[in-house]
């Protein structure tokens, strides 16, 4: 699992190395290793989790792999970026996720009704599942 160090009040995130010492020391598999335990501990929230794999991919030279992992979230982004509608939906995630508590949107705004959490409960079903795919013929980096 991984650790966070505080020290009073301050807390340390730790966001690489220079290049040379990257490349000398293999980084780049390791960092990938530990972006995939973290989105097995549950105390790591599983978007900043997502995004540290896919930063790690990236600086692995595994860009292919990155934008295969971004890829998995567009129909979710599309969603969420419908005038009007959209706010509604991405409340809803943020409530589900335990962002927030209420995913209530103030009036005049959209409100969601069963049937769009039923379609919502499917987006979401389906991309954890993509998650676990293959893309492109490849292994997503998560699984």
């Amino acid at each position: 699992p991984l650790r966070t160090a505080y020290l009073s009040a301050a807390r340390l995130i730790h966001h690489g190395y220079i290049a040379e010492v990257f490349d000398d020391r293999n980084k780049a598999e390791r960092n990938l290793d530990l972006a995939r335990a973290a989105l097995e501990d549950d105390e790591v929230d599983r978007s900043y989790g997502l995004m540290n794999l896919g930063r790690a991919l990236e600086s692995a030279g595994r860009s292919d792999e990155a934008e295969d992992l971004f890829d998995v979230y567009l129909p979710l982004v599309r969603h969420e970026q419908q005038p009007g509608f959209g706010l509604a939906v991405r409340k809803e995630i943020l409530r589900r996720r335990g962002a927030i508590r209420s995913a209530a949107v103030r009036a005049p705004g959209p409100k969601l009704d069963a049937f769009d959490l039923v379609e919502l409960d499917g987006l979401l079903s389906r991309l954890e599942t993509r998650l676990r795919e293959s893309v492109n013929g490849r292994r997503l980096a998560v699984a």
